[in-house]
């Protein structure tokens, strides 16, 4: 069938109740050497909009290698054209075409997908009625319009947008070369210099014209060359100990963010394509209220008054100390071995202590982090966090970054005198949590959704709403998307122990979209294995911590 097929048959149903657009479903249709079809029609105007699915073969697209970085590439070419054909028409979501703006970050999505040599495309069309009679000649419009354009912007690609897409190729490929260096040297973050960290507004993702560059002395630089020909100099953050302290609003917050956001690679034009940190760093912090299943969190708090058992802790309003430790305790578990916190957000009576307050409450359940910072160190784990008001972490740490005016100033520890009165009150042998095995039963009362920034929940006894407040989450895909496996695993009744859980989400993951749904949107977003399990962490699963 072609597309002037597909056009009269919405003619046939124009003002007809809209449950006809059903008709359309499955029908493919060929325009310009493509193959499309819906996979998915809305129930009515208000519901979330249809979805089209486009199938373009090699012989057309012409593109030899549809990596991460190309596909990434598409997708915004495809927000950027849907936006500009997008418009109301109708009632509810009638007219509206496009996928979700794509993040800084250069991610895998559904939206833009490879199947072999074929490039898949997928987008939300909004079939358009007034109340709920189909306008069946303004959705001939639509596709008339839009489908032609698309294909040639897409089709065109190598040709039209030739050195974009080299330059986003090139800054996908130096970041990755620029991770494998880091593992190689034993370092853990770099930032470049000339990186421009500050962003517009805590709502934007835009680099704030006018910022100061970051630029770190050339005492305290490395120089690296990369694969692109490309020289750059800047401050690598060594494993271990990293202290960043500053004035108020002199750039350390803006500094952590942005190395935590660094487990992704940016684009052009961000401003930070050459901050990189290593998957595996976490960022910390108080979360009062929230869930804790089974956590071993003995080493931070434990001979409590109560017989709280803290080897097995398990709580539905965790307080800030609790939550914290927590949090540290799950991502060991799971292997992440890199903790980033800033004590504006975190929990002070698990940060440190002073030898006054220690010695008027000798029987403190709570063991802070400084006097176990040390220990943590020598076990191979890495702590960079951010504290100006206590001194307490200066002794175990290994590099200082001071914070003037957005620029940089590295102080080494082991060429600063520090007064015996600084150093913690006592040293704590760590010992690195129990690790759980999660066993999930199935539960037909169960339903997960994800709304905006937030994952639904709801169960017989009470609904859950629960909001996602992890900065390694960039994109609302990549909530859809970890909503999508949670729901898989409790399907299967997954009982595993969390390292193979990681790996098994892991399999799940490279296995691809489609192993997850059969119907596709184009709203998921691919993210690391850890961050499925930190959603899990925090919501009140049918499962069995054992």
């Amino acid at each position: 069938m072609s597309l002037d097929d597909l056009v009269d048959i919405l003619m046939r149903i124009d003002c007809k109740s809209y449950k006809n657009y059903k008709r359309l479903l499955g029908i493919r249709f060929t325009i310009n050497g493509c193959t499309a079809f819906f996979t998915k029609i809305q129930s009515d105007p208000y519901a979330p909009p249809s979805v089209l699915e486009i199938k373009i073969p090699y012989k057309k697209h012409r593109i030899n290698e549809l990596r991460t970085p190309v596909l990434d590439f598409i997708s915004r070419i495809m927000f950027s054209v849907s936006r500009k054909y997008s418009s109301k028409r109708g009632t509810g979501n009638s007219g509206y075409i496009g996928i979700p703006r794509p993040s800084p970050c250069i991610l895998y999505r559904s939206s833009a997908e490879a199947r072999g040599s074929t490039l898949i495309l997928r987008t939300y069309i909004g079939l358009p009625a007034r109340g709920r009679r189909i306008l069946g000649k303004i959705a001939a419009e639509m596709l008339r319009e839009y489908l032609p354009v698309i294909l040639e912007e897409i089709c065109g690609l190598k040709n039209k947008y030739k050195t974009l897409l080299e330059r986003h190729i090139e800054v996908y490929d130096d970041y990755y070369f620029l991770r494998n260096w880091l593992r190689e040297n034993n370092f853990i973050s770099f930032i470049a210099n000339g990186s421009i960290l500050p962003r517009r507004s805590s709502r934007s993702d835009k680099p704030l014209p006018g910022a100061t560059p970051f630029m770190v002395s050339d005492a305290f630089a490395e120089e690296i060359e990369l694969p692109s020909g490309k020289i750059v100099k800047g401050l690598a953050i060594q494993s271990g100990v990293t202290i960043i302290t500053g004035g108020g609003f002199h750039g350390k917050t803006t500094l952590l963010n942005s190395i935590i956001e660094g487990i992704y690679p940016h684009i052009p034009g961000d401003g930070r394509e050459y901050v990189v940190t290593l998957p595996e760093a976490v960022y910390v912090k108080a979360e009062d209220g929230r869930i804790i299943n089974g956590v071993d969190i003995s080493i931070f708090i434990n001979n409590l008054p109560s017989p709280t058992n803290t080897r097995r802790f398990r709580t539905l309003n965790a307080s800030g100390s609790t939550s914290m430790a927590a949090s540290i305790s799950e991502a060991l578990e799971a292997g992440m071995n890199i903790v980033l916190f800033d004590e504006d957000t975190a929990a002070t009576n698990l940060l440190y202590k002073d030898k006054f307050m220690d010695d008027i409450i000798p029987e403190e359940p709570i063991t802070p982090l400084t006097s176990l910072c040390k220990s943590m160190k020598n076990t191979g784990i890495s702590i960079i966090g951010v504290m100006s008001a206590s001194s307490s972490m200066i002794p175990c740490s290994d590099k200082i970054i001071v914070m003037r005016r957005y620029k940089p100033y590295v102080l080494m520890t082991q060429h600063i005198r520090i007064e015996p009165s600084f150093y913690p009150t006592k040293n704590i042998d760590f010992k690195k949590p129990l690790v759980r095995k999660i066993c999930l039963h199935g539960s037909s009362a169960l339903k997960l959704r994800a709304r905006h920034d937030r994952i639904i929940l709801k169960s017989k006894e009470q609904n859950y709403d629960l909001l996602i407040d992890n900065p390694r989450i960039v994109e609302k895909g990549q909530i859809n998307y970890a909503v999508k496996i949670i729901a898989k695993l409790i399907r299967e009744k997954t009982c595993r122990d969390v390292p193979s859980l990681i790996r098994y989400i892991d399999e799940i993951i490279k296995s691809g979209f489609n192993k997850i749904s059969k119907i596709l949107t184009p709203d998921l977003t691919y993210l690391y294995p850890f961050d499925v399990l930190w959603m899990m962490n925090r919501l009140p699963l049918p499962w069995r911590p054992s």
